[in-house]
């Protein structure tokens, strides 16, 4: 059937930057979401999923507190935690936990893939072909979805203003990108002294 996550953090806009960054492998489908770590666990229990992107500071019952309880029920699940925080960190909350791996919300493009696929060795990696991707899809691999604004975003030619070629732009910037596009409600970002504008479709 192929590997069944469960997605928790409390702003849909990260939940919807995750969810846009993992049909990149179609064998890996999203089971559910949930909005806090009271939710995590009831949906947890119902779907048993292989795997659970947990965020650490949420309402109701934080991340860690709320992994303890999913390991309770499904200890064979892969448990990552995905923070703001550094790994090292999160890792010594006085909440001892089991987790097994972690990754930070600025480098989710670059590393949520392969973080999930090092826990699953019998999953084989998909092959890619590179002579179908084109040269704005590689620049912008880690930028999917966002609608027109999206599409305009990678059709650029950003080494013509002040914010330089996409590859050189740094984690803050992407990840603040991603989120704006897939937010429903109307953004506006300024960026750097020349005030850039970069906004989404609404």
């Amino acid at each position: 059937m192929g590997l069944r996550i469960l997605v928790v953090d409390d702003h849909e806009p990260v939940r919807r930057s995750i969810t846009s960054i993992l049909p990149k492998r179609s064998d890996w489908q999203v089971c559910r979401e949930a909005s806090n770590g009271m939710e995590a666990v009831t949906r947890a229990k119902a779907l048993r999923p292989d795997a659970v992107l947990m965020d650490v500071s949420m309402p109701v019952m934080d991340g860690l507190q709320a992994t303890r309880e999913v390991r309770k029920h499904l200890p064979n699940a892969k448990i990552v935690l995905v923070s703001q925080n550094d790994p090292a960190v999160v890792r010594q909350q006085p909440i001892q936990v089991r987790v097994d791996a972690c990754v930070e919300k600025d480098k989710l493009t670059e590393h949520l893939i392969h973080s999930v696929a090092q826990l699953f060795p019998e999953a084989t990696a998909e092959p890619t072909d590179p002579a179908t991707k084109s040269p704005g899809e590689e620049e912008f691999a880690w930028l999917q979805g966002g609608g027109k604004m999206g599409e305009l975003i990678r059709d650029t030619d950003w080494t013509r203003t002040p914010l330089g070629a996409a590859p050189s732009w740094s984690p803050a910037l992407r990840m603040i990108v991603r989120f704006l596009l897939a937010n429903r409600f109307p953004q506006l970002l300024w960026w750097g002294p020349e005030f850039c504008s970069i906004y989404n479709d609404a």
